[in-house]
């Protein structure tokens, strides 16, 4: 994280892919309660953006099917404000990404969750971020996706914020016997993600992610990818699982086997312990710590903070 943010976005605007020197960080502070979001609107949140943009500003998604609405509320998980998104049909809302879109900022709502694997396409909601916050905002437009395979469940997705593209990792899982399998990993072109029009646009597999390899000592559920996020300056991304967190310092367009990974080098699991049900993550501004938070129906779910030390 040593090259200024808009040096780096200029260098990819030029098509110049610069070396980012790989940053991870290798102590984590114990994660500290910052605030809580109010169960009787985001009771199940599912996805969390910070906006660089505004100051104080935090953005959330519900999960499933609990209408097409956009939560904000402040850096605690007060002043809470529930904004409506016309002409969105939701399905199974299960994350959410801030990112660079020419010169503004859009929002990505990725409607992607497919617990039953039956979805034939699923979709991305494109929304530029608003300067004040109205009660209903409307998309400038929608992406319709695919995969190239099969319908896969997937819960995890973020945009790159220098390259624009956006990309989605799966939540893999068996029954019998029950255990976590390798997530894969796809990309959608920056190009394609801006591009308007109604057509359906396929994904690209370019790679897996064993986390049951990483976090073998964690039972299967909780090896599953919930969330992602990508670190300002792109030299890092960040994986939630609901077990745990995974920083990786590696390029996702050219992963490697999980098990070639070296800890402290390649990635580093962050022990954050395991709320209710956490689904949602991002990295703060700075790049130098995230926050998460949970579903939490029943009560007001913790709005948590970690730091890299």
């Amino acid at each position: 994280m040593t090259m200024n943010f808009k040096i780096l976005a200029s260098l990819f605007a030029l098509g110049i892919v610069p070396s980012v020197p790989a940053e991870i960080c290798k102590r984590w502070e114990v994660p500290t309660q910052i605030g809580s979001l109010p169960n009787s609107l985001i009771h199940e949140a599912s996805g969390l953006a910070i906006s660089a943009r505004f100051p104080n500003r935090l953005y959330h998604i519900n999960d499933s099917t609990n209408g097409p609405y956009l939560y904000t509320t402040d850096s605690q998980g007060e002043r809470v404000r529930k904004i409506e998104i016309s002409g969105f049909k939701s399905d199974d809302t299960e994350d959410l990404s801030v990112a660079p879109c020419g010169k503004d900022s859009c929002l990505y709502i990725a409607d992607t969750g497919d617990n039953n694997k039956l979805r034939q396409e699923v979709e991305i909601v494109v929304i530029k971020e608003p300067t004040t916050l109205e009660s209903k905002l409307t998309p400038t437009h929608h992406v319709r996706l695919k995969y190239p395979d099969r319908p896969r469940n997937a819960e995890a997705v973020a945009v790159h914020p220098l390259t624009g593209d956006l990309y989605v990792v799966t939540k893999e899982g068996a029954k019998k016997p029950k255990r976590t399998l390798a997530a894969q990993v796809f990309i959608l072109k920056a190009a394609e993600l801006n591009r308007k029009g109604d057509d359906i646009r396929t994904l690209s597999h370019i790679g897996k992610i064993d986390t049951a390899y990483l976090l073998s000592h964690l039972a299967a559920k909780q090896q599953l990818v919930t969330s992602m996020s990508i670190a300002p300056d792109g030299s890092s991304f960040i994986l939630l699982t609901l077990g745990a967190a995974i920083e990786f310092s590696v390029d996702l367009n050219k992963l490697p086997e999980t098990s070639a990974l070296k800890e402290f080098v390649d990635y580093s699991v962050v022990e954050i312990g395991a709320l209710k049900q956490q689904e949602a993550i991002d990295y703060l501004p700075s790049g130098k710590g995230f926050l998460y938070s949970s579903e939490s129906p029943d009560a007001p779910a913790p709005l948590m903070q970690t730091l890299c030390k």
